[in-house]
C-alpha cells in the first residue's frame, strides 16, 4: 500500500470513528412553540405552553423526530430523518407535581376549567408522537417501567440515537438509573447512571405546577412556579451493553428515579425497534352470574382495527366469542371489557388477538381460565388440602376423572390413589405445588386448593 492510500485509509477510519455514537448531551432542539423555536443554552425565549420536539442536534449532527420534517426543512435545518415516539409507561408514577407551561389551559396561574384532568402517567406520552416538552412530571420517585418491543439488531452502534431521555426541572446531584430488563426483570447489559446536574441545558421553560390527585383533577399550587432548565441526553443501545447475543432478551426499559427526577418523556427511535401493534398491559376475567366477564388494558395501539376474543373447553380447540373495536392509534392507557353470556360449564379458557386495518392479525400468547360454578354430583374434601391428601366422593372409578392445574395441564400422572371404595377415593397430592387445581368428571368440574 502506497503512502497516499495509507493517508486515505486513515482519513476514512477517523471519519468512521467520528460518526460512531455514544451517550451524548443534546445541545440544540427544534420545537413548534409559537410555530417555531430553537432551544439552546443561549436562548432567551422561554416556552410557556405545550410544544412538540421536532428535532435535535447532538455531536454536530441533527436528527428529526418525524413530527414535522417539513417545518425543519423550511427553516433550513439539514437533518437525518428519523421517527421517535414516547415509550408508554406500564407502571403507576409517584410524582410530587405535574408541571405544565405557565400559559397551559388558557392563562397564567390557576385557570377554569382545571386543565389537569389526567393522572401523572398521561403527561409522559402526550402530544405528537408523545413528545410534548411543555408537560412533565416533577420530583418523581420510585421506578417507572416502560414496555419495550424487539430491538432491530442493525441499529446497535449504527451512529443514530436509539433512546432520548428528558430532564425538565432542577435536578440534585443524585443518580437517575436506567436499565434494560428481560422478561424476569434481570438487567441485560449494564445499568447507566446519570447525574443530570452535570448535563448542559438546551433551553429554559416557564412552568406552573399542580399536585396530583387520585382521581384527578389536580390541585394548583402557586409555589414553585417559575423557570426550569431543559436537559436532554441520548443513547445508543450499545451504551447499555446491548449486542447481537443479548438484544432479543430485552422486554422492559426501567427508570429508577432520584426523587428530583423531572421528566417530559423517554422516547425511542422507531427505526431501532420492531413496533408491535399493541402493548398489552393486562388480560383477566371473572365469573359473575353464570357469565364470564373479560377485561384487558393496552398501553399503546398502532393501526388497531379490532380485538377478537376466543374461548375453548380444552385449551386446544378454539371458537370465536366476539370482536371489540380498537382505538386505532393511541399512546395512552385504554381499557376494554367483554361479557361472554354463554361460557362452558366448568372451565372456559379465553385468549385474545388483534387485527390491524391492513388485515394482519397478532395473537397474544397468554390465555386465562374462568370457572363457572355448577352443581357437580361429586365433592372434594378437605378443601383446601393442608396435609397432601384429598377425598373425592361421588366418583367410583379412577379412570372417570382428570385433575388439571390452573393453566389447563393434566397433572393426574403425578398423583396416585391410596384407596378406592364405594363411597370415596383418597388421593395423594403431596407431590403437587401449592395452588389451585380442578377435577373434571364428565361435564362437571370442582375446584380445590393445595396449601
Amino acid at each position: 500500500m502506497n503512502y497516499k492510500n495509507k493517508i486515505l485509509l486513515l482519513i476514512l477510519n477517523l471519519t468512521t470513528f467520528n460518526i460512531s455514537f455514544s451517550q451524548s448531551t443534546i445541545s440544540e432542539i427544534y420545537t413548534d412553540y409559537n410555530g417555531w423555536w430553537i432551544g439552546n443554552s443561549s436562548q432567551t425565549i422561554l416556552p410557556d405552553n405545550s410544544h412538540n420536539l421536532l428535532g435535535f442536534k447532538v455531536n454536530g449532527n441533527a436528527f428529526s423526530t418525524g413530527v414535522n420534517d417539513a417545518l425543519l426543512s423550511s427553516h433550513g435545518v439539514t437533518f437525518s430523518p428519523q421517527i421517535y415516539k414516547a415509550l408508554p409507561a406500564t407502571s403507576s408514577i409517584s410524582a410530587g407535581f405535574i408541571g405544565v407551561g405557565s400559559h397551559f389551559g388558557g392563562g397564567v396561574g390557576d385557570v377554569t376549567p382545571n386543565p389537569i384532568t389526567q393522572t401523572a402517567n398521561f403527561y409522559l406520552d402526550d402530544g405528537a408522537n408523545g413528545l410534548d416538552l411543555g408537560t412533565a412530571i416533577f420530583n418523581a420517585n420510585g421506578s417507572i417501567s416502560y414496555s419495550f418491543d424487539e430491538i432491530v439488531p442493525s441499529s446497535i452502534g449504527d451512529g443514530v440515537p436509539d433512546i432520548i431521555i428528558t430532564q425538565m426541572g432542577s435536578p440534585s446531584g443524585a443518580n437517575d438509573q436506567f436499565s434494560l430488563l428481560d422478561a424476569s426483570n434481570n438487567v441485560i447489559g449494564n445499568t447507566l447512571n446519570i447525574i443530570f446536574l452535570s448535563v448542559s441545558n438546551c433551553g429554559i421553560g416557564d412552568w406552573k405546577f399542580y399536585t396530583p390527585n387520585t382521581p384527578p383533577p389536580a390541585t394548583f399550587v402557586s409555589n414553585p412556579s417559575g423557570t426550569r432548565e431543559i436537559r436532554i441526553i441520548c443513547y445508543d443501545f450499545s451504551d447499555f451493553g446491548i449486542n447481537a447475543s443479548n438484544y432479543t432478551q430485552v422486554k422492559t426499559f426501567l427508570h429508577h428515579l432520584s426523587g428530583t427526577s423531572d421528566q417530559a418523556f423517554i422516547a425511542y427511535n422507531a427505526h431501532s425497534v420492531t413496533n408491535l401493534p399493541i402493548t398489552l398491559k393486562s388480560f383477566s376475567g371473572i365469573a359473575k352470574n353464570a357469565t364470564a366477564h373479560l377485561f384487558w388494558e393496552t398501553a399503546s395501539e398502532t393501526n388497531n382495527a379490532f380485538f377478537t376474543v376466543e374461548k375453548s373447553l380444552n385449551g386446544i380447540d378454539w371458537r370465536k366469542v366476539d370482536t371489540v373495536s380498537g382505538e386505532g392509534n393511541s399512546s395512552t392507557n385504554k381499557k376494554y371489557e367483554l361479557i361472554d353470556q354463554h361460557p362452558f360449564d366448568g372451565i372456559s379458557y379465553y385468549r385474545l388477538s388483534q387485527t390491524d386495518f391492513d388485515g394482519k392479525t397478532t395473537k397474544f400468547p397468554q390465555a386465562i381460565s374462568i370457572l363457572i360454578s355448577n352443581p357437580a354430583p361429586f365433592k372434594v374434601y378437605p378443601n383446601p388440602s393442608i396435609d397432601g391428601m384429598i377425598h373425592i366422593s361421588g366418583i367410583k372409578e379412577l379412570n372417570s376423572f382428570n385433575i388439571f392445574s390452573e393453566d389447563g395441564k393434566i397433572v393426574i400422572d403425578k398423583i396416585h390413589a391410596l384407596q378406592s371404595n364405594a363411597s370415596s377415593i383418597t388421593i395423594d397430592v403431596s407431590a403437587l405445588k401449592t395452588g389451585i387445581y380442578f377435577i373434571r368428571s364428565g361435564e362437571n368440574i370442582q375446584k380445590f386448593i393445595i396449601r
